[in-house]
C-alpha cells in the first residue's frame, strides 16, 4: 500500500504529502500542520539573507593577472542557507546590504553571517532595522584557520582573525565576543584531502583530522526549557568562540538574555595569534579548564541605537554609484522608530556555510531560530515533538578508563567470586545431605 495525502485550501494550490509510512509517523503532526498554516497565512514570511561571498586568495589573483586572464568571481559561502528556509516554505531574499540591495523594509527577519568586514554603513544598516524592532539572527566569526599538510606527516594549523565591524555594536547591547583561540575536549573528526605518493604515483585520499578547535556541542549542553534548541541532538560549532552576557550592560538597556547553548566542561582558551599554531596549544594537559562556555545567547528587548548623537555614515565609493544622482540613490533612511525586538547572537558563521550546514543537525538550529524569531512558535513546539538523534554525552579519558577497568577486571571478578561463592555453597550442601544419608543409614 502506497499511502499519500493532500491539503487543500480555498483556491490555493494544493499540498502534498507524497508519502504516509510507519517510518515517519512520528513527524504527521507536523507534516499536517505545517502546510494548514502556510495555506491560511496572508503571505510568506520574508526571510533577508546577508551572506558575504568569499574573495579570492590576493596571491591567487596575482597569478592570474600575470598571466593575463581575470581572476575568478568571489565564490558563494551561505547559499544553501535558502534552501534550508525553502523547507521551512519562507521567502529569502539575499541582500548584499548596499544602496543597490538594501534591507527589505518588509523583511520579518534578517540573518547576518559575520565571515567579512563590514563597512560603518552597514553596520548602521543592522543597527538601525534591530533598533526598528526586526529580529536578527547574528553569526559572528572571530577567526578562521586554514590547514596545510606537513612534511613529515600530520597538519599544520594557521589562525586568521577576522574583523567583522559588528563587535562594537553587539557589545555596546551587552555581548562580547572571544577573540582567542578557543578550544574543548570534546572534538568532531573532520576528512581533509590529502597528497600522497605510493610507488611514484601521486594519488588523493581522505584523511581524518580531531582537533578541539572542531567543537562536538550535545544535547546536554543546550536550554531544554527552549524550544529552540530542547530538540537538537548534535552540533558542528566549528572554529567558534564563546558569546559572554554581560548583565550590567544589558540591564542598562532593559534587555534580558538567555544563554541557549554552552561548550562542554573541560574548554579553554589560548592567547590568539596569527599564522602557525604550535602542536602542544591544542593538548588540554596542564591548562586552566573554564568550564561551560556561552556559544549561542538569545536576547530580547528594546535594543539602543548605537549610533544616537551621530550622522548617518556615508555609503564608501566602492559600494556608493557615484554616477547616480540623488534622486536615482533613492531617499536617505530615517533612523526608524524603537520597538521591542529579539537577537540571537551564535560565536560561528563557519558552522553554517555550504560545506558544514549539513553537519549534525546544524541545518535544524537555523530553521529553529528563524521560526521562533519570524513568529512561529506554534509551528516549533510541534517539531519539538518529532524524534531527534540522540546521542551520547562526552566521555572524558579519565572516565573511559574507568569504564574499560569495570568491563575488563571488575565484571570477570564479580562473576569469579559469584562462581567461587555458588561452588562452595553446593560444596556444603552436598556434605550436609551426605551426612544426613549416612544419619539415615546407622539407625
Amino acid at each position: 500500500v502506497w499511502s499519500a495525502m493532500t491539503i487543500a485550501y480555498k483556491d490555493k494550490p494544493e499540498e502534498v504529502l507524497a508519502r504516509v509510512l510507519p517510518g515517519n509517523l512520528a513527524a504527521l503532526e507536523q507534516d499536517v500542520i505545517g502546510p494548514i498554516h502556510r495555506l491560511t497565512r496572508e503571505r510568506a514570511p520574508k526571510v533577508a539573507i546577508f551572506g558575504p561571498r568569499k574573495e579570492v586568495d590576493p596571491q591567487l589573483a596575482m597569478m592570474y593577472l600575470q598571466q593575463g586572464m581575470q581572476p575568478p568571481e568571489p565564490m558563494e559561502q551561505f547559499s544553501r542557507i535558502q534552501e534550508v528556509l525553502q523547507q521551512g516554505h519562507y521567502e529569502s531574499v539575499p541582500v548584499d546590504i548596499t544602496p543597490q540591495s538594501p534591507i527589505p523594509e518588509d523583511a520579518d527577519l534578517l540573518i547576518v553571517m559575520g565571515m567579512a568586514q563590514l563597512n560603518e554603513r552597514q553596520v548602521w544598516e543592522i543597527n538601525r532595522v534591530l533598533h526598528g524592532g526586526m529580529p536578527v539572527i547574528m553569526a559572528l566569526q572571530a577567526h578562521e584557520y586554514g590547514y596545510s599538510p606537513g612534511q613529515g606527516g600530520g597538519w599544520t594549523i594557521s589562525g586568521q582573525a577576522l574583523d567583522t565591524g559588528l563587535e562594537p555594536m553587539v557589545a555596546e547591547f551587552g555581548l562580547e565576543l572571544g577573540e582567542d583561540h578557543f578550544l574543548d575536549s570534546a572534538m568532531e573528526t573532520i576528512d581533509l584531502p590529502r597528497e600522497v605518493n605510493l610507488g611514484g604515483l601521486r594519488m588523493q585520499t581522505r584523511e581524518p583530522v580531531r582537533l578541539p578547535i572542531q567543537i562536538r556541542v550535545t544535547e546536554s549542553q543546550m536550554d531544554q526549557d527552549s524550544p529552540l534548541v530542547n530538540r537538537i541532538g548534535t552540533l558542528f560549532y566549528l572554529w567558534g568562540t564563546p558569546v559572554t552576557p554581560e548583565p550590567d550592560k544589558l540591564a542598562a538597556h532593559g534587555l534580558q538574555a538567555a544563554v541557549l547553548i554552552e561548550s562542554s566542561n573541560e574548554s579553554w582558551e589560548e592567547d590568539w595569534n596569527d599564522g602557525p599554531i604550535a602542536g602542544a596549544t591544542f593538548r588540554p594537559s596542564d591548562r586552566a579548564l573554564l568550564g561551560p562556555q556561552p556559544l549561542a545567547v538569545l536576547v530580547e528587548g528594546e535594543f539602543p541605537d548605537t549610533f544616537a548623537g551621530r550622522p548617518v555614515p556615508t555609503w564608501p565609493d566602492a559600494v556608493a554609484d557615484t554616477s547616480a544622482t540623488p534622486l536615482e540613490q533613492g531617499p536617505e533612511p530615517q533612523p526608524l522608530d524603537p520597538a521591542p525586538a529579539r537577537l540571537l547572537v551564535i560565536g560561528s558563521a563557519k558552522m553554517f556555510d555550504d560545506n558544514i550546514i549539513a553537519a549534525s543537525q546544524n541545518a535544524l538550529l537555523l530553521l529553529n531560530a528563524v521560526d521562533y524569531l519570524a513568529g512561529n512558535r506554534d509551528l516549533l513546539s510541534i517539531r519539538a515533538k518529532t524524534l531527534t538523534q540522540r546521542v551520547i554525552r562526552p566521555v572524558s579519558p579519565r572516565e573511559k578508563v574507568l569504564w574499560r577497568l569495570v568491563v575488563v577486571l571488575l565484571v570477570p571478578v564479580i562473576l569469579a567470586t559469584y562462581g567461587v561463592l555458588r561452588a562452595g555453597a553446593r560444596r556444603r550442601e552436598a556434605t550436609r545431605y551426605r551426612m544426613s544419608v549416612r544419619r539415615a543409614d546407622s539407625r
